[in-house]
């Protein structure tokens, strides 16, 4: 995974550098530049809009403690999960999705924007990783950035083991728990991405078989 981040400043205008760090997800006006067509006003109105949107969905770290002992708990929306297996992307499909789904079914919106009661919150860093990878790990990672640490393991193993008490109290020692991050898995609408399928079958033995392994729960292997 990769980190970015910006130096702590005021709110800025939809023209700020940060905001224009996520441009990547600004939806048709990014497909228009891709391919070397200038955006005309409508869509350059349209891209700075979502640019902002997308940059004002951080998340309090302390957050991520929170959704974490909900998946761990006796409630969990997720009862399948196991700290030691389930990957980012088990969660997002398991607890993610189901989290910010709208009562009536019509779709959802961003966690973070959930979180966050639909007020903006303006990220100071923003992170890359892969949903192949262990969620508890991902969480690690994020914990020890928080605290100026450089290695997260025995974080992971806090983590595993059920010690959020002690890693939130680590986080407010470490006056950290309010950093604003800003992860894909949380601060995209994954309604909008991915709960439409699981995208075409391929017709490869191989690309099928390595489409139906993506397409199930690491820890079930239901889908």
């Amino acid at each position: 995974g990769g980190l970015w981040q910006r130096r702590r400043g005021p709110q800025v205008g939809r023209s700020s550098a940060a905001a224009r760090g996520l441009a990547g997800h600004a939806g048709s006006g990014f497909h228009a530049a891709r391919a070397g067509r200038a955006l005309d006003a409508s869509q350059e109105l349209a891209w700075e809009d979502k640019v902002v949107e997308l940059a004002d969905r951080g998340f309090a770290v302390e957050r991520l403690l929170d959704f974490y002992a909900d998946l761990t708990g006796p409630s969990s929306p997720m009862p399948a999960f196991d700290p030691r297996r389930s990957t980012t992307r088990d969660v997002v499909r398991g607890a993610v999705v189901q989290l910010s789904r709208r009562a009536d079914g019509s779709g959802g919106e961003a966690l973070a924007a959930r979180w966050n009661a639909g007020a903006p919150a303006r990220a100071e860093r923003m992170v890359t990783h892969a949903w192949s990878n262990r969620f508890t790990h991902l969480l690690a990672a994020i914990l020890a950035d928080a605290c100026g640490r450089d290695t997260y393991e025995d974080l992971a193993v806090d983590l595993e083991e059920g010690r959020v008490g002690p890693l939130r109290q680590r986080l407010r020692r470490a006056g950290a728990e309010g950093v604003l991050y800003w992860v894909c898995c949380f601060s995209v609408n994954q309604h909008s991405c991915i709960c439409g399928g699981f995208g075409p079958e391929p017709e490869s033995p191989t690309a099928r078989r390595n489409w139906d392994e993506l397409c199930r729960d690491t820890v079930t292997g239901e889908r």
